[in-house]
C-alpha cells in the first residue's frame, strides 16, 4: 500500500478552484515565514554592536546604559549574566530535577554608591519572572531593578 502524503499548495493551485481563489488561499495557507515572524509577545529582535536583543526596548535601554558608562555614572556593564536559583538535583526516586536559572539583562556597578545593580527590561511581567525575582531576593538578597518602555531613560539608584 502506498504511503499517503499531506496536501501541498501545488495540489490546490493546480485545480480550477485553486487558480480562481489563489490569492485568498495563499493568505490562509500557513507558511514558515509567517510562523517565524510573529513572536509570543509581539516584540521585534534587534542587533546593536553585534549583540542580539530580544526587543527594541531592551536595545534602547542598552544604548542608554552605554551612554551612562561613557560619562562615568556606571561601570563594568555586563549583559545576560546568569544566576543559579536552585541547583540540579535528584528526587527520592532518582529522577533528575533540572536547575532553575535566571539571566539578568544588565548588570553594572553604580559609581556613586559602588553597589552592583541587577536590571531587567520587561515589556510584559510574567509569573515566571515574578517568581524568579522573588527567589533572587531571598537567595542572593538582590532586588532586581525593573525597567520598561515608560522608564527607558530612568536613572534611579
Amino acid at each position: 500500500m502506498a504511503k499517503k502524503r499531506s496536501i501541498q499548495w501545488s495540489d490546490i493551485a493546480s485545480t480550477s478552484v485553486g487558480r480562481i481563489n489563489a490569492a485568498k488561499v495563499a493568505d490562509l495557507w500557513p507558511t514558515k515565514a509567517k510562523a517565524a515572524s510573529k513572536s509570543k509577545y509581539g516584540n521585534i529582535k534587534v542587533v546593536i554592536d553585534g549583540v542580539r536583543f530580544d526587543s527594541k526596548g531592551e536595545s534602547e535601554r542598552y544604548t542608554f546604559l552605554k551612554y551612562m558608562q561613557s560619562i562615568g555614572r556606571i561601570k563594568d556593564l555586563r549583559l545576560q549574566v546568569p544566576y543559579e536559583l536552585t541547583p540540579k538535583s535528584r528526587d527520592a526516586a532518582g529522577k533528575a530535577i533540572r536547575a532553575m536559572n535566571y539571566k539578568a539583562d544588565f548588570v553594572y556597578i553604580d559609581t556613586k554608591t559602588g553597589f552592583e545593580v541587577v536590571e531587567d527590561f520587561k515589556g510584559k511581567r510574567t509569573q515566571d519572572y515574578i517568581n524568579k525575582s522573588k527567589i533572587m531576593k531571598e537567595k542572593y538578597d538582590i532586588e532586581v531593578y525593573e525597567t520598561n518602555r515608560t522608564h527607558l531613560k530612568e536613572y534611579r539608584l
